[in-house]
């Protein structure tokens, strides 16, 4: 009996390390608040898919969103599918932020949230799946290695994308799914009067089939 006993208690040990050791890789596995990984041409955001990725995906890979938020890039071009915006590392600003559903009749400009985030997932409205990313993360990079803060002289060369974009100022690689921007940092030298930094500043991707105007803000 204490033989067995012994034997009963030394199993259960074993199978509660066992379950510990599952859940801790599983836990070191996931993504950090926000998600991480590769940004890719193909469509390709960590383990997200452009076109395919639902919100309850979005949510599995990055986390709780800080905010949510339908809005519009551009009003009046009807092309353009409304989205919902699925934000992390989220801070009030006093203008501009991410576009609301709200129009300015004057300029039929979108109106603003005040809140601009370091990553956040596009959904198109019309289709209900993933149909844009964007961040300044340094966490997500390109395939080649590229990310927010890299030298754009590297990123240059790494992309083998020799010149800039001249509205807006960055490298365009295109896929078959998806068109991915990498942004060059801007810097201000007066009101009105700036030039393209040596830096990356930023990362976004677009979907080809289902547009929301990311690649055009």
């Amino acid at each position: 009996m204490l033989a067995a006993a012994t034997a009963g208690r030394a199993t259960a040990a074993s199978l509660l390390g066992l379950l510990l050791g599952v859940v801790s890789a599983h836990a070191s596995a996931r993504p950090p608040h926000g998600g991480a990984g590769v940004v890719s041409a193909s469509g390709v955001v960590g383990r997200l898919r452009i076109d395919r990725s639902t919100a309850v995906q979005i949510e599995a890979f990055a986390g709780r969103p800080e905010y949510i938020g339908a809005g519009r890039f551009r009003p009046l071009i009807r092309e353009f599918a409304p989205f919902i915006a699925f934000g992390y590392g989220c801070e009030h600003v006093r203008s501009g932020g991410i576009p609301t559903m709200s129009v300015d009749r004057r300029t039929g400009a979108p109106g603003d949230s005040h809140v601009a985030c370091r990553t956040v997932y596009w959904v198109n409205q019309r289709t209900d799946r993933l149909a844009g990313f964007s961040t300044i993360s340094r966490r997500f990079h390109t395939a080649a290695g590229v990310r927010p803060g890299t030298k754009l002289a590297e990123a240059k060369r790494r992309e083998h994308r020799p010149t800039l974009m001249d509205s807006p100022s960055a490298l365009n690689v295109t896929g078959r799914n998806a068109v991915l921007l990498i942004y060059a940092t801007i810097v201000v030298v007066k009101e009105g009067d700036w030039h393209v930094g040596d830096r990356v500043a930023s990362l976004a991707l677009e979907s080809r089939r289902h547009m929301i105007g990311l690649e055009f803000v």
